[in-house]
């Protein structure tokens, strides 16, 4: 991590073992206010030499919202159903910075395959976590005022539930 981190990320660029790198999270899906911070992750391939001696890493984290994945341990976890390394692989074309012809034939063109009925498991378990989160961080889900009560307009399964009519297409069911 740190400077280390930056050095290396740097050396791995300028050699050409940088695969894979894009924007992720809230700048990647337009969802970011001007606070926000630019999270990226990148896919990068060792040099032989840092296997050979031993001094190779499985992850370089050059900050905290910049995060690489050697391929064998992003496809390791890819192949567990990581739900965030699985985003990696739907990048709308505007949020790649970089990527080379083999990573998008050898493993992004295979992106349909490596999903599994699994993932959904996996991201029902990462939705849970994260509610969790801003549950315990004292955010606007947890506060109660008079002006914002969360309950006051909280939805019922007739909400998303639609049936068909022949003149508009589809109605909500409770109407």
């Amino acid at each position: 991590e740190g400077e280390e981190a930056v050095k290396l990320y740097e050396q791995f660029k300028e050699r050409g073992l940088i695969l894979y790198e894009c924007v992720v999270g809230s700048q990647a899906y337009g969802t970011a206010l001007p606070t926000s911070d630019e999270d990226k992750k990148f896919i990068y391939i060792e040099p032989i030499e840092r296997i050979l001696n031993q001094t190779y890493s499985i992850q370089l984290n050059v900050n905290k919202d910049y995060v690489g994945f050697e391929i064998g341990r992003y496809l390791q976890l890819i192949k567990s159903q990581n739900p965030n390394l699985h985003e990696i692989l739907w990048q709308d074309d505007e949020t790649v910075l970089h990527e080379l012809l083999f990573f998008k034939i050898m493993v992004k063109s295979k992106r349909e395959e490596l999903l599994t009925k699994g993932i959904g498991n996996t991201f029902g378990k990462y939705a849970e976590e994260q509610i969790k989160k801003a549950r315990g961080q004292n955010k606007m889900i947890t506060q109660v005022t008079a002006e914002r009560n969360p309950w006051s307009d909280r939805k019922t399964p007739l909400d998303f539930c639609y049936v068909s009519d022949d003149k508009q297409g589809t109605i909500l069911l409770s109407k």
